[in-house]
């Protein structure tokens, strides 16, 4: 492992940065602020009432950047598409450490409670301790292509990596594997736990293509059996939210909000959003 110190609040951008343009926005819990992601390489913190700017993270110039929050540690940690894990002091900026390797880190996700994260990379899936900021468990990921989606279980006991070899499913807590599902190599990253942690969400391969997702359904697998239960015929974005799974799902002339656990309608008839192109 290698580490350093750097000072990286408002300085001037690393050399060779280009002009991309704002690549994502994401709004703080509390409401109060967001971070918006600009030129692949700097990190931005707004308030979001005076819309004025409170901070500016730098980093390198990358083609995509993730990032999560530890508020209990006062750390942001980025390193997706990068060799190098960077923590951060969330309130000032530095970059406190660094840790790098020999490969790309291709997945990066945080425990619910903050006190663990998880990595993908040189062909492992790998759970840190956030306090330490060193690993528990090391998982040999199968398969020779890299992971496509992490996700840890609503209370942080369990984590589930999807992979070239199916689904596999850990124990955060003892590091034991609690199963390996044949769930197909689909190529998407859509991962999610049921609010009961019985279940986990899974888009198969197409049928006429193991490579590439079916786009048409999702489905429901047991975590102990490894068995398919239950299967939804429709695609669209989904969040677990206050213990709901909800999906966006779009219709002919609006957009609908749906608990998949009962089925319930949350939202209706909200006006699909209008696309507009330079000249129209």
């Amino acid at each position: 492992f290698h580490e350093e110190r750097r000072f990286a609040v408002d300085r001037e951008p690393p050399p060779g940065v280009g002009s991309n343009p704002l690549l994502r926005v994401t709004l703080h819990p509390d409401g109060k602020r967001f971070a918006s992601l600009v030129e692949h390489s700097r990190i931005v913190i707004w308030d979001a009432q005076g819309f004025s700017r409170l901070r500016t993270l730098y980093g390198w110039g990358q083609t995509w950047a993730e990032a999560i929050y530890l508020p209990k540690l006062n750390r942001i940690i980025t390193g997706p598409y990068t060799s190098v894990l960077c923590f951060w002091d969330a309130t000032t900026g530095e970059l406190v450490k660094t840790v790098e390797f020999h490969s790309t880190i291709w997945q990066l996700k945080a425990s619910p409670d903050g006190s663990k994260f998880a990595i993908d990379t040189e062909a492992t899936n790998q759970i840190w301790d956030a306090a330490t900021e060193k690993p528990l468990f090391i998982f040999r990921a199968g398969g020779y292509l890299a992971t496509q989606a992490l996700e840890f279980s609503p209370s942080g006991k369990y984590l589930a990596s999807n992979g070239a070899d199916g689904t596999r499913i850990w124990n955060s807590e003892t590091g034991k594997e609690l199963k390996a599902i044949d769930t197909g190599w689909s190529g998407y990253p859509l991962l999610a736990f049921t609010p009961d942690e019985k279940h986990i969400l899974v888009i198969p391969p197409n049928e006429n293509d193991n490579m590439g997702p079916s786009g048409d359904k999702i489905v429901f697998w047991d975590i102990v059996k490894g068995e398919a239960v239950r299967e939804i015929r429709s695609i669209g974005p989904i969040t677990l939210f206050y213990g709901k799974l909800l999906q966006a799902r779009v219709t002919e002339d609006a957009v609908e909000v749906v608990d998949l656990l009962s089925g319930r309608r949350l939202l209706s008839n909200v006006p699909k959003p209008e696309i507009r192109y330079k000249g129209d």
